[in-house]
């Protein structure tokens, strides 16, 4: 469970408990997004990860880009990740 609550300089207080999403047992057969924000440090990460997935069997690994020469919505990358089965996503700064 992930709790949400309110930080407020004393002990957190607890408004509500949502579950975790479901995580495949497995990744063999899924579609996977890398989901990164385009900063220079996180393309040599991406590729890293993307190299060590492939090896377990994925269906589809596909990109996501929150930013784009075109300032696209972020919207429209969140929506594009939600296609996917797992999504892993990272910042390099």
């Amino acid at each position: 469970m992930y709790e949400i609550g309110v930080i407020t300089g004393r002990k957190p207080v607890i408004k509500e408990k949502i579950p975790l999403a479901p995580r495949p047992a497995t990744l063999k057969g899924k579609t996977i997004a890398l989901y990164h924000n385009d900063k220079v440090a996180s393309f040599p990460v991406m590729a890293t990860i993307k190299m060590l997935l492939e090896s377990l069997g994925p269906k589809e690994i596909f990109e996501v880009h929150a930013k784009t020469p075109f300032s696209r919505h972020p919207d429209s990358a969140v929506e594009q990740a939600l296609r996917a089965d797992a999504v892993f996503t990272g910042t390099g700064d």
